[in-house]
């Protein structure tokens, strides 16, 4: 198990690595996840391998997280951010009410729900690119690669780089076909996350379809007006043309056990980035 989890995270890196960095020397690379505990730790377990194979790693965390010691490799170092905003964790559970909804055995992951949570992030992200002292210290490090959490609440935050003549790589845990620019397709799969399955009737399938129809016409998830407003100095694309520009989309998904997919040549599957073995569960989670 251990050593199978080891061959999928370098695997990651390797990918990271192999794609987007093309000399020998070592790079400046910049992770910013989500202000959320899972997406830190997640992000920073890939940084911490990327940092042993020599590269000048650093990882952007609100200023509240940095006292929990969430990054446990210290060649990593942390760009920290956002003291005036508080606890960022607790205000999106708190206003999205998504782990309530799931201790109330409702699912926290429908439409609906991510749409609520895109909203909350929208503001966030106006807030943190707002911030000049951030800003300017991000384009002081002068960093090669800046890579950026793919889930879709999470892309307003790609006029960062953008706005900085940054190149960027975006990872998550799917193949989302609508940021990576999989070509027009009908048979588009279900959206990650939503209540359907390989069984779906079809006006399932028909209201799967639609959401993709309007996820490649609209910002149902973020906001692209932070281009113009944040980067005017910059040609207008719309967030969905810049998440299709980054320099490789990095998807976790066990391509030996999945389905063919329609895929373009920047994407790369991986099984996983875990930097740890599987443990029990415990407690409530065992009880579910």
């Amino acid at each position: 198990m251990i050593a199978t989890m080891h061959v999928k995270i370098l695997l990651f890196v390797a990918v990271i690595s192999v794609v987007t960095i093309t000399t020998a020397d070592a790079k400046t690379v910049l992770f910013l996840p989500p202000p959320t505990t899972s997406y830190v730790v997640y992000h920073s377990n890939v940084a911490g391998a990327l940092a042993s194979l020599g590269h000048d790693v650093w990882i952007c965390l609100p200023h509240f997280m940095v006292p929990r010691n969430l990054v446990k490799d210290k060649s990593v170092k942390v760009l920290e951010y956002g003291e005036h905003l508080g606890d960022l964790e607790a205000f999106i559970y708190g206003k999205t009410k998504i782990v309530d909804k799931f201790w109330a055995g409702e699912n926290p992951i429908q439409l609906k729900a991510l749409y609520d949570v895109g909203v909350v992030f929208v503001g966030i992200a106006n807030s943190i690119l707002s911030d000049t002292s951030f800003i300017d210290r991000v384009r002081n490090l002068k960093v090669d690669l800046f890579v950026l959490e793919s889930i879709p609440f999470n892309m307003n935050m790609i006029v960062l780089p953008y706005m900085l003549d940054i190149p960027y790589a975006l990872i998550g845990t799917f193949h989302d076909v609508v940021l990576s620019k999989v070509p027009y397709s009908p048979g588009e799969p279900i959206f990650a996350g939503d209540k359907f399955s390989d069984k779906m009737s079809f006006f399932q399938r028909l209201q799967c379809f639609l959401l993709y129809v309007a996820r490649i016409n609209f910002d149902v998830f973020y906001d692209s007006s932070f281009i113009s407003r944040f980067a005017p100095h910059k040609p207008y694309k719309s967030i969905n043309e810049l998440a299709a520009n980054a320099e490789v989309f990095i998807a976790e998904i066990d391509h030996i056990l999945d389905y063919p997919r329609t895929m373009l040549p920047n994407t790369k599957l991986v099984g996983g980035s875990s930097a740890s073995s599987v443990k029990p569960l415990v407690g409530e989670f065992k009880k579910f």
